[in-house]
């Protein structure tokens, strides 16, 4: 009786290196390319999830601001781009949040400037009769409502459809007028306070945008190349 089992495995050493040279020269150039593309969806995700940890009830837009574009085996570059609505990226709409500072003029108040009710240094701001949506804004509704109503739409057929002229009426800062800056509709006898005029604040940082995303690809990356690298080899030495 035998006291010994040898198991002999004769391998080709022209086997061996065509399929070296085949890793190395096609699996792993797209393996580098999606350790890349997975460490982008990583630090896109960490913003997200810094997004929602600083603001409340952030929009849709906020929160899904960013895509990836994922890498290819020629160029193994992955990046994180910011979208786009009405041709502004998000980080731009939220610079004063990203580095401090004072934020942009939004479109509201940029039509309220041109007719000559919201003076330079003022912004809106919800008043007590505003009517706001789930993310503490006010209603786009209503906003159109007052803008047609104060004839300030760039579009003249909005400002015919919408708003009755008398509606709406304008107290500017610095008057004698008794009630609040800003834009009140009349209800009744007793007028209600829709957009309130609030002097610019300077912002403080809330958002490390650039700081949160290369943290979480720093972390992630390692990991991914060799999670990669794993899933390539299992691949090629399967087939």
């Amino acid at each position: 009786m035998a006291d010994r089992i040898e198991i002999k495995m004769d391998f080709s050493s022209q086997d061996i290196q065509r399929q070296l040279q085949r890793l190395e020269e096609r699996e792993l150039p797209f393996a580098m390319a999606l350790a890349a593309t997975r460490t982008a969806k990583a630090s896109q995700a960490a913003i997200k999830n810094e997004i929602n940890r600083v603001f409340d009830r952030p929009t849709p837009w906020i929160q899904n601001s960013t895509y990836v574009l994922a890498a290819k085996k020629s160029d193994p570059t992955a990046i994180v781009y910011a979208r786009e609505w009405g041709g502004t990226p998000a980080p731009v709409t939220l610079t004063p949040q990203i580095e401090g500072g004072q934020r942009q003029y939004k479109r509201s108040e940029g039509a309220l400037r041109a007719g000559g009710y919201l003076p330079n240094g003022w912004q809106l701001a919800p008043g007590p009769g505003a009517k706001l949506d789930k993310y503490g804004n006010i209603s786009r509704g209503q906003l159109q409502q007052v803008l047609s109503g104060l004839r300030v739409q760039r579009d003249a057929h909005q400002n015919r459809r919408q708003g009755k002229p008398t509606e709406f009426f304008v107290v500017r800062p610095g008057t004698s007028n008794p009630l609040q800056p800003g834009v009140w509709q009349r209800v009744g006898r007793r007028p209600t306070l829709i957009l309130t005029f609030i002097q610019q604040p300077n912002y403080s940082q809330r958002l490390d945008w650039h700081g949160v995303a290369l943290r979480a690809g720093e972390d992630a990356f390692a990991d991914e190349v060799t999670k990669a690298i794993d899933d390539i080899l299992s691949k090629t030495f399967s087939r």
